[in-house]
Order: structure tokens, then sequence, then C-alpha cells
């Protein structure tokens, strides 16, 4: 028959190689877990590719005013806004257009066209604007048709644009809406 010792030492090693048996499982099982969350955050989330992103791009946006004085002068005053989310770094010029009509032909068949006041720029920060001014003196001014007994019979349309600086459009990711890069004023007098 087994001694006392004999048996407490038994025991002991049964209590010692139950715990390595639960600590090699444990640690099995952490192992396993750290894995695979490890392998989640390097996998594609479901339903990541329908959260909307925003692009980072620049937006210019065009204003204009036109003052007149009573000899026909013009004062034709417009501002360049980033309206965007990202700075506008690519190279861009401002023009003003005129062109005019004489009643009742449309501006097409009249065919007078002249740009005005060319004007080279960037870059513009995000937020930021860019005055332009041009002066203009209409050269077959009578007077302004301001009376309700006048009637205009000459127009003159003018524009005021951002285009890009060389031959081609904007690439993609300089300006993301050009629908917004032109504004025009019309006006009406005698001649």
């Amino acid at each position: 028959m087994p001694s006392d010792n004999s048996r407490s030492f038994a025991r002991l090693c049964s209590i010692i190689l139950v715990g390595a048996v639960v600590l090699l499982t444990a640690g099995t099982a952490l192992a396993e877990t750290k894995h695979n969350i490890v392998d989640k955050r390097n996998s594609t989330l479901p339903g990541a590719a329908n959260i909307p992103t925003r692009q980072l791009c620049a937006d210019l946006s065009v204003n204009l005013k036109l003052t007149k004085s009573s000899t026909g002068l013009l004062t034709l005053s417009g501002v360049v806004t980033n309206v965007g989310n990202a700075d506008f770094t690519a190279a861009a010029r401002t023009s003003f257009f005129m062109n005019v009509r004489y009643l009742p032909k449309s501006y097409n068949q009249t065919g007078i066209s002249e740009e005005l006041c060319p004007a080279s720029f960037a870059p513009l920060k995000k937020g930021a604007s860019r005055p332009v001014v041009c002066k203009y003196q209409i050269p077959d001014f009578k007077r302004w048709a301001d009376h309700p007994s006048l009637r205009e019979n000459t127009m003159r349309l003018f524009t005021l644009s951002v285009k890009p600086a060389g031959p081609s459009n904007f690439q993609a990711g300089e300006e993301c809406n050009q629908a917004n890069n032109a504004n025009h004023v019309e006006i009406g007098y005698l001649k």
C-alpha cells in the first residue's frame, strides 16, 4: 500500500498535469482569438462598399456684378471663390466676354464678340476668393433706356468665366463642378 507521501506526491502530480492541460488549452484558444481579431481588422467590413466617401476637390464659383455710369462706362466686378473642400492648385485664367446684339437680331446673328481683361492665376486656397475687375466703355452709347417711354435698341451680354490656362479642359480632381465657372449680366441701351 502506498504511503501518505506517495499519495500526496501523486495528487500533486495530477494537479500539475491538469493545470498544464488547462493552461495549454486556454493558451491555444487565446492565440486563436487573437488571430481572428487580426484577420477581422485586415478584412473588409460587411457593407463597407456602401459607405459614401467624400472626394477632396477644388470648386471655383464665379459671381459678377455690373455698375454703369451715365456716360456708358461700365465697371464689371467679379469674384472667383473656391467653394470646394480642397485648395485649387492648377493654372487658370479669368476672362470677361462681351457680345452685342442689335434688336431684333440675336447675338449669333449680330456676331460681335470680344474678350476683355484676361488674367491668369493660381493657386486659390479652400474658401478663398479672388476679385476680378474690368472697365469697359460702350463705344456706340447714346443713353440708357431708363425711362418707360424709351426702349433699348442694343443689348450687350457680359460673361465672366474661369478656364484652364492651357488649351485643354481641367483634369480630374482639379475642378469638381465646372457648371458654376461662369456668370453673366445683360444690359440694354440706346445707340
